[in-house]
């Protein structure tokens, strides 16, 4: 589909100029991360185990949960995001999974359930959000 490439190329060309966006994250970040993730507090921390980062490659939210000990896989179109976070995961220790996909298809994820889907601001660079979220209901844990 013509959005995968034209996202592709952007978000590479805003890594190669360090966009904030696409700068890992560290220790300053890890010391607070549930406030860098939830300043809402809105997520329900004692019920989460596995966590789906969707399209949040670049090394900061998976990066975040993984620092609070948390299964983390990040799922994002762009390799060179992807790329930050394995990075960022073997720097500091971390298991990340990086999975490169559409948003729109999360048919590699259908096995393993996930008891949240945290998403950064990504929907609005996808044709159909609705697709979107009724792949995310496919890999949510019931």
């Amino acid at each position: 589909m013509w959005y995968r490439q034209l996202n592709r190329n952007a978000w590479s060309y805003l890594a190669r100029q360090r966009e904030a966006s696409t700068r890992p994250f560290g220790p300053a970040e890890f010391k607070d991360a549930k406030y860098w993730l939830d300043p809402g507090s809105w997520i329900p921390w004692s019920s989460i185990q596995r966590v789906l980062c969707l399209a949040s490659g670049g090394g900061q939210q998976g990066a975040l949960f993984a620092s609070l000990g948390y299964d983390v896989t990040v799922f994002d179109l762009n390799p060179d995001q992807l790329a930050r976070d394995r990075r960022v995961a073997r720097r500091h220790g971390f298991t990340i999974t990086c999975v490169e996909g559409d948003m729109m298809d999360l048919s590699a994820l259908y096995d393993t359930p996930f008891d949240l889907v945290y998403q950064p601001i990504s929907s609005l660079y996808v044709p159909d959000i609705r697709a979107v979220y009724a792949e995310v209901f496919k890999v949510l844990r019931p």
